[in-house]
């Protein structure tokens, strides 16, 4: 069964904008949860190398 979990902001997405906003949520004191497909310490896909 899988575990409820409570939180006040659930961001869906570990990259540089959802990793910014959890650290700023959290450093105002707000209970952050995010969501990341990849595996700890695995490598982002590089789909705009070209901007």
């Amino acid at each position: 069964m899988t575990p409820i979990i409570e939180t006040d902001v659930l961001i869906v997405g570990g990259g540089p904008v959802g990793m910014t906003l959890a650290m700023d949520l959290a450093q105002r004191g707000v209970e952050v949860t995010v969501l990341e497909l990849r595996q700890r310490g695995e490598p982002p896909s590089v789909k705009c190398n070209h901007v």
